[in-house]
């Protein structure tokens, strides 16, 4: 039982000493003086007065007299921002792990050097430290350059020419100047940007390389070519990137894909009404589409006066019935047979008919209807028709061989196929021949010819 309570109070200490030499917090000041003598919260108990604290040790403070301590050469920084002091210029981290030798606070003679933040945003430039809290303005920062003369340095992809008044110009790299510290006058050859270039003759003049590849001219319709220039005043304006049309030639160079005339490349396909019709846009100089969602049903043509009369999915009637286009196709709802009830309806190609039903039951009826005298029309299993009435047909019977029985004029009737009479033929009235008939007994029956 001992042992065990001694292996939880030796763990319980490794595990005090361990949090306690993670390591103290960053103290930084840009004038070795102000490095304090005790700090409770990272130091506890420890006092180095009338010393300063310069270090720390696993947790110990070292004390040492910062005030002694004296700025390195000069030296160069180029990004780093270890406490956020804008002036930059040597710094030292009261609380820094020890070094190797005292003072233990002074990265072994080196310090630090803390970059200017308006040499570093403002001038693209290196911070030269001389003292502690105390910079100078350096060379140009590393892949920057000086071309203008003045105190900033830029990168020449980007640079004008002159700094503020020759647009989308640049000084060609080779002989800017570089990790100077003068402040030198750029030399070097003044070249249109990458994308831009000059009709007029001049770089250096006031307009520079004046027009830029793939810029907007002609109302947004058309973009500028890289290097084609129609004379000292005016670049080339195509479709190449808007893809729009020169419909009216009105640059007269016969050319739908140029944007030189008043309007431009007024026509966008796909987009731009077409004069005739409705409901339509151009798709090329000399033919039409329908709009999204449009269709012409009747085949008249999208340049038609009614142009793309139908909208898909709008509103449609088949004789009193509402419905809604689905293409071509105005859909109505399905209508229920009712009793004493008027039905319409249109039916689809899929649907087929306007009553479609299939009797599964061999030998059963498909239709049996009365009326009040018990009188029925019957269509059986064999749909052989049955009725106790009448049976009116206003045109003609065709049988199933072809023949036909045809009621072409009134009071007549024309059979299409031969008649056999099996018993009496009663005529009441003439009978007309147009050829001979033959009459034979042929020992049973007399036969007509």
């Amino acid at each position: 039982m001992k042992s065990n309570s001694l292996y939880i109070i030796t763990l319980f200490a490794t595990i005090l000493c361990l949090n306690f030499v993670t390591g103290a917090t960053a103290y930084w000041v840009d004038d070795p003086a102000d490095c304090p003598s005790l700090d409770a919260g990272e130091f506890p108990g420890q006092d180095c007065t009338p010393e300063d604290i310069c270090g720390d040790s696993s947790g110990t403070a070292q004390c040492y007299d910062t005030s002694l301590l004296t700025a390195p050469s000069p030296t160069t920084t180029y990004s780093n921002n270890f406490a956020g002091f804008n002036q930059g210029g040597f710094l030292v981290n009261c609380f820094v792990t020890a070094d190797a030798g005292s003072p233990f606070c002074d990265n072994s003679g080196n310090f630090w050097c803390e970059r200017n933040e308006t040499f570093y945003l403002s001038y693209v430039r290196l911070t030269n430290c001389t003292d502690f809290g105390v910079s100078e303005i350096g060379n140009c920062n590393t892949g920057a350059y000086n071309c203008f003369g003045d105190i900033a340095c830029e990168a020449t992809s980007t640079s004008n020419c002159n700094a503020t008044t020759i647009p989308n110009t640049r000084y060609t790299v080779a002989t800017c100047f570089t990790n100077t510290t003068e402040i030198p006058v750029g030399t070097s050859t003044c070249v249109c940007d990458p994308g831009h270039f000059e009709c007029d003759g001049g770089i250096d003049d006031a307009d520079g390389c004046e027009f830029g590849a793939g810029d907007n001219c002609a109302s947004n319709t058309g973009d500028y070519v890289q290097d084609q220039c129609l004379d000292v005043n005016t670049a080339n304006c195509t479709n190449y990137i808007t893809g729009n049309l020169d419909c009216d030639d009105d640059d007269s160079d016969s050319n739908e894909d140029t944007c030189n005339g008043g309007n431009g490349c007024e026509v966008d396909p796909g987009v731009t009404n077409y004069p005739t019709g409705g409901n339509n846009h151009y798709d090329d100089c000399s033919t039409c589409g329908c709009d999204t969602g449009y269709l012409d049903c009747n085949a008249e043509g999208c340049d038609a006066t009614d142009g793309c009369e139908v909208q898909d999915g709008s509103s449609c009637s088949v004789g009193a019935l509402s419905g809604t286009y689905d293409g071509c196709t105005c859909v109505v709802p399905q209508s229920y047979f009712e009793t004493g009830s008027f039905i319409e309806y249109s039916t689809n190609v899929t649907q087929a008919a306007m009553l479609w039903f299939k009797n599964h039951l061999a030998g059963g009826v498909l239709i049996n209807a009365t009326n009040s005298n018990d009188d029925a029309f019957i269509v059986d299993d064999n749909t052989n028709i049955i009725t106790q009435g009448n049976l009116t047909i206003t045109d003609r019977i065709v049988f199933g061989f072809g023949e036909i029985i045809d009621n072409l004029v009134d009071g007549w009737l024309r059979l299409t196929g031969n008649v056999e009479v099996t018993q009496n033929l009663n005529v009441t009235h003439n009978i007309s021949i147009a050829n001979t008939i033959k009459f034979y007994y042929n020992g049973s029956d007399l036969i007509i010819e």
